[in-house]
């Protein structure tokens, strides 16, 4: 009778986690992703994430080990540019949603005010721009970085 009822007990509290997760999971904000970065000297790498109208994007970067970065937030036709200029091809400018440049920490927020696909790129590759708004130019690269990051994607309602 005992083990009976310890059998009905757990498959109680393992129904009763999965209905919790579910509820916690469907939440309205919560943490996307995070975790640390290696950025080879002179490389990048970028993170997609799709966003919709009314969503606020919550970026949070710091170099633990090695030089300062430069990091981006881009919409689709950046991210093309953007990878046009790793290419050597600079005939287009490269316009952002957001940008930091020649830094060890990275803080965006971004409203959505249009669905689609946006690319958040760590960069430690001199690509020789100049931030239009701070006047900063690229990192310039030192070997390799380690970045820990948090992104945090809160749905509108």
């Amino acid at each position: 009778v005992a083990m009976k009822y310890i059998k009905q007990t757990l498959i109680s509290l393992l129904f009763l986690s999965f209905l919790l997760y579910g509820c916690i999971n469907s939440s309205n904000s919560g943490n996307y992703k995070s975790g640390t970065l290696i950025l080879k000297n002179n490389t990048s790498k970028w993170l997609d994430v799709d966003l919709e109208k009314g969503d606020i994007l919550t970026v949070r970067a710091k170099v633990v080990k090695g030089g300062s970065i430069d990091a981006y937030l881009l919409d689709e036709e950046g991210f093309h540019t953007y990878q046009h200029m790793l290419d050597g091809d600079y005939s287009e400018t490269l316009y952002y949603v957001k940008s930091v440049s020649n830094s060890k920490s990275v803080y965006f927020k971004f409203n959505c005010d249009e669905d689609g696909t946006y690319y958040i790129v760590m960069d430690n590759a001199n690509l020789g721009l100049e931030d239009v708004d701070t006047n900063e130019t690229d990192a310039i690269p030192h070997g390799d970085v380690s970045i820990y990051y948090d992104i945090t994607i809160d749905k509108g309602e």
